[in-house]
């Protein structure tokens, strides 16, 4: 006993040693941090230390009993901030807090760190302060942020940040809802290893931010064996993985048959993100997610296995076929890229057939087996002689640093790409914002282009050229301001001509000087006709400068089509300061049409629609949703990168990971599967996409040069503008009528393109020039329908006003309402821009029709959006619609052959509709095959277009909404049989399902 005792005391003592060694130890640990509170929001305090919509909480505490509970309205500027903070953080390394979000998804907020080196001017305008925009990643639930600040610099990267001079915090929500909440707590500084500290009270499965500079990493606090996972879970891992194991050996035996197995092979790309990938990620790693991840693998695997087995076993049959012969495969394989031939509209292979050449931003090899080459393309950034990452080495740097005059001058926005500036995504940050006019700039570029020239050329797979993208040009050194003067003597030829466009008095064409801008707009007081022609002057000789470096391209690499552009510009409000006319840039540099954008396909059918001939439709950098890649397909777009599928989730803005196929919280392992199997699709039905595009449109929308640059000076930084709005809006309303609407430029206009159309709508074009009102005017007496938003064709490009009113017969009285609205907070765009969003109070407004003329099969309600004027119309102007109270809300004119429908107030989209559907039915648009709902109505959202192939036809309907519907495909009588290409299913036309955002082609052809 007494022996046992002392054993057992002994044992106790020794433990104690132990535990007072751990607790030793761990002092020492915590010893070695030292932790500043800035704020524990457990006093009351908050009220007189911080800025914004803000209470406490007692739902969250990382230490104490509560935290502070944030409401974040959407706004850089609408956030939370403190200016009473201690200002000196100099002994620190890091600054830390605890964020909580109750989110479904991940959310991404932004920190904004100023020191008192620099105003708010110089900080948000220059980047002079730590913006770390759009770099706090938030998952839901607890989230630990640690923003690095030893070594902080600016974002302009021109110095270090004075870390003991803060005089300003600020967190703020700039791309999420329009209202966000989350809890705060446990704001502090910390001095030595952050992963040491433990005030925030860590567990495994939390998510750990950590900002250094222009960095983030997302991560878990971990240990990764210590983050929980449930048995249900592990279960589900597994039998995903003996799914995947049964599918792989089924694939070897299918392989033996010599059967077609590239479809069968989407889902171990699947599974490999499912299983391997995203369960690594701190966004997918937990139960949730990972059970959904794994149910998708075992079901996906599981389906391609069954699919393989009634292939072998013969229950489901391969068409008949000469099984003396080997057959060719059902997806053919693309042919070298360098070199191919184009034609109508397309790069075609040896036989002539055209091709879609599908490829992914990506530096995968395996996923070439279902995509093109990423080769396909090469930006050679010969525009400027290098590029934000390259331009170091360029001998550009050496001009740029060596003489005074490479430098741009007057210009404070967005350098465009040429070539590197405080807003510029990755690279340095020194700023290398270069003037094209310099001789010693020009002469740096022809070296570029000798010494770059020699190495793209040696890629077997370069199918074109661009010589930059995302462009933005203007500069105000004194050989712009000469070159300005002498391009306005040879537009106008006498002085006198200039001054009474102007309103001026100038007494020598060296007196003018070009329009000075501030913060990358016209300074108040702008003479807008001046700006006119100076922004017109811009335009044209950028689009010189292009075409002088293809010509410098061409030299040394005849062979490779040349592309160049300025991608958002032409539908932003911003045009007028671009320096970007794509008009100028297709025709006279463009061999392949540039087009860089998702969602809408109004853009890319705009830049087609520019081009005077057939070309090929490209897009470097498509960022879209895997349901919307069929539209831009159908539309014509026949040459793709997918933006993307990095090794990595990207680090410099986590919003980035958004797009990213492998790593996307945004995209489901579905959309991943269909990405794939749209890849195959694309390269086996080629010629049938291709088909759509022979279709010639018969419907045309004015888009005017004139009202892009003729705008007040705040619509210049403005995503869009009154004139952009309504372009929308119209060609929305046309979209679901079964025919083909295209664009019609000014130039094309006075070149007289009008009588290629039976219908052209003008959408608040306000300025246009005179011509190209008299020309509408023709095309009208010949027979056209010409369809007048309000706000149309008031004045010319000089604000002198025309008389299309009064020469139609209508006065407007009176107009209430303003097509302006306000402007939001300027926030970075995608291409770098900064813009900012219009903010318009709807003003809705009840138009009925009368029994009269299109609207003749009975009465209607229409919806109007926007200002509403009072129209006074001459005898013979009948009035087809009226408001409420009786005032005309559309007007007829007849003129000559052709009639003009004027508008008392802008459309709602599906009003359009109804309009324009009646109007195509007059006007006789070819609409041989008609796709609608149950009732016999159209079914808004669905967009259809049909082309004749030999005796039969083909069609294609997309689902653009996110409801099931059932269609009924009206059809010739003779065409009775349907096949849907994509599946190879035969349908019924009386009845075809269609599932949400789902796109078919059917084949209509007869039953003999």
């Amino acid at each position: 006993m007494f022996t046992g005792y002392r054993l057992a005391l002994l044992i106790f003592v020794a433990l104690l040693c132990s535990l007072s060694a751990f607790r030793h130890w761990e002092l020492k640990a915590e010893d070695a941090v030292a932790v500043k509170m800035l704020d524990s929001f457990e006093s009351n305090g908050a009220a007189q230390l911080w800025e914004g919509a803000f209470e406490y909480s007692g739902d969250f505490a990382s230490q104490g009993r509560r935290s502070l509970k944030l409401h974040l309205p959407r706004g850089p500027q609408k956030g939370f901030k403190s200016e009473k903070l201690p200002k000196d953080w100099s002994k620190y390394d890091w600054l830390a807090m605890e964020i909580l979000s109750r989110q479904q998804e991940p959310l991404i907020l932004s920190l904004r760190i100023y020191d008192d080196l620099a105003d708010d001017e110089r900080a948000d305008v220059w980047s002079e302060a730590f913006l770390a925009t759009r770099k706090v990643f938030l998952n839901p639930g607890v989230n630990h942020l640690r923003v690095l600040l030893s070594g902080m610099r600016t974002s302009s990267d021109n110095r270090k940040m004075a870390v003991g001079r803060i005089r300003r915090v600020a967190i703020s929500n700039d791309i999420g809802a329009d209202s966000l909440a989350v809890c705060i707590d446990n704001l502090r500084l910390i001095q030595g290893d952050p992963n040491l500290d433990r005030s925030g009270n860590p567990k495994p499965q939390d998510t750990v931010t950590t900002i250094r500079n222009r960095h983030v990493q997302i991560d878990q606090v971990g240990p990764t064996d210590r983050i929980p996972e449930s048995k249900e879970v592990q279960e589900k891992r597994q039998h995903a993985e003996r799914e995947l194991q049964a599918l792989r050996k089924t694939l070897e035996v299918v392989h033996t048959q010599g059967l077609e197995t590239l479809y069968a092979e989407i889902p171990l790309i699947v599974a490999e993100l499912g299983l391997g990938i995203r369960p690594q990620l701190a966004w997918f790693n937990n139960d949730g997610r990972k059970a959904e991840l794994f149910d998708y693998v075992a079901q996906s695997c599981q389906k391609a296995r069954l699919d393989l087995q009634d292939l072998i076993t013969g229950r489901r049959r391969l068409p008949e076929a000469d099984d003396t012969q080997v057959p060719e495969p059902l997806v053919t394989l693309l042919p070298p890229l360098k070199g191919l031939a184009m034609r109508d509209g397309f790069f075609v292979d040896r036989r002539g057939d055209p091709l879609f050449i599908l490829s992914l931003h990506s530096p995968s090899l395996k996923l070439n087996r279902f995509f093109a080459t990423p080769l396909q393309h090469l930006e050679s950034y010969t525009a400027g002689g290098g590029s934000r990452w390259t331009v170091d080495e360029s001998p550009v740097y050496e001009a740029f640093h060596k003489h005074a005059d490479a430098k741009r001058v007057g210009w404070d926005g967005w350098c465009g790409h040429l070539i590197r500036d405080r807003h510029s995504m990755g690279g340095k940050k020194e700023e290398v914002v270069i003037c094209l006019e310099s001789p010693h700039i020009k002469t740096a570029i022809e070296a570029y282009v000798k010494r770059e020239a020699p190495k793209w050329m040696k890629n077997p797979e370069l199918l074109y050229n661009i010589l930059a993208y995302e462009l933005q040009y203007i500069c105000y050194c004194d050989r712009s301001q000469q070159m300005f003067r002498e391009w306005l003597q040879r537009k106008h030829g006498r002085l006198e001509t200039v001054n009474a466009n102007w309103k001026t008095v100038y007494s020598s064409f060296q007196e003018i000087a070009a329009p000075p801008v501030k913060n990358s707009i016209p300074v108040s007081g702008t003479n807008r006709a001046q700006w006119y022609d100076w922004a017109v002057f811009n335009q044209q000789r950028f689009a010189n400068h292009l075409g002088w470096v293809k010509g410098l391209v061409k030299q040394i690499d005849p062979g490779t089509p040349i592309t160049a552009g300025g991608s958002s510009s032409m539908l932003a409000g911003s045009n007028g300061t671009s320096g970007i006319d794509e008009e100028l840039i297709i025709n006279q540099v463009g061999d392949v049409i540039l087009h860089e954008g998702g969602g809408s396909t109004l853009g890319m059918d705009l830049q087609a629609a520019l081009s005077r001939l057939k070309k090929p439709l490209c897009d470097p950098e498509l960022s879209i949703e895997v349901r919307d890649i069929w539209p831009h397909l159908l539309h014509g777009k026949s040459v793709m990168q997918l933006w993307h599928w990095p090794a990595q989730p990207p680090s410099e803005y986590p919003h980035l990971i958004g797009p990213s196929y492998a790593h996307s919280w945004r995209i489901p392992l579905r959309d991943v599967e269909e990405l794939l199997r749209t890849a195959l699709d694309v390269r086996r039905l080629g010629k049938e996409i291709a088909a759509f595009s022979l279709l010639q449109p018969e419907v045309a929308i004015l888009y005017s040069r004139t009202s892009m640059i003729q705008v007040p000076a705040k619509w210049m930084r403005a995503t869009s503008t009154p004139f952009l709005e309504e372009l929308g809006s119209v060609y929305e309303g046309s979209l679901y009528l079964d025919a083909r609407t295209t664009f019609i430029s000014e130039a094309q206009i006075l070149d007289g393109w009008a009588r290629r159309y039976k219908v052209l709508l003008v959408p608040a074009a306000k300025y246009v020039q005179a011509d190209v009102a008299d020309k509408l005017l023709d095309y009208v007496n010949e027979g056209g329908h010409l369809v007048v938003s309000p706000e149309s064709l008031i004045a010319n490009e000089y604000l002198r006003p025309l008389d299309f009113m009064s020469r139609i017969g209508v006065r407007v009285k009176e107009t209430k309402g303003s097509p302006e609205g306000d402007l939001g907070e300027l926030v970075q765009q995608y291409d770098q821009t900064f813009r900012q969003q219009r903010l318009t109070a709807p003003q809705k407004s009840a138009i009925k029709t009368l029994a009269r003329d299109i609207f003749a099969d009975g009465n209607l309600t229409l919806q109007g959006n926007g200002l509403v004027q009072s129209l006074e119309a001459t005898p013979g102007n009948p009035i087809l619609a009226e408001f409420q109270d009786g005032r005309p809300a559309i007007v007829k004119h007849s003129h000559g052959n052709g009639s003009i429908y004027f508008l008392a107030t802008p459309l709602e989209s599906r009003s359009y509709a109804e309009l324009l559907d009646r109007l195509f039915e007059k006007a006789g648009i070819q609409r041989a095959v008609r796709v609608l709902g149950g009732q016999g109505k159209r079914v808004w959202g669905i967009e259809t277009r049909n082309v004749r192939q030999g005796r039969g036809r083909l069609l294609y309907v997309v689902n653009h909404t996110a409801d099931s519907h059932s269609v009924q495909i009206k059809v010739p009588e003779s065409l009775t049989q349907a096949t849907e290409l994509r599946t190879g299913r035969a349908i019924q036309p009386e009845s075809v399902a269609l599932k949400p955002h789902e796109t078919q082609i059917i084949k209509l052809a007869s039953r003999e």
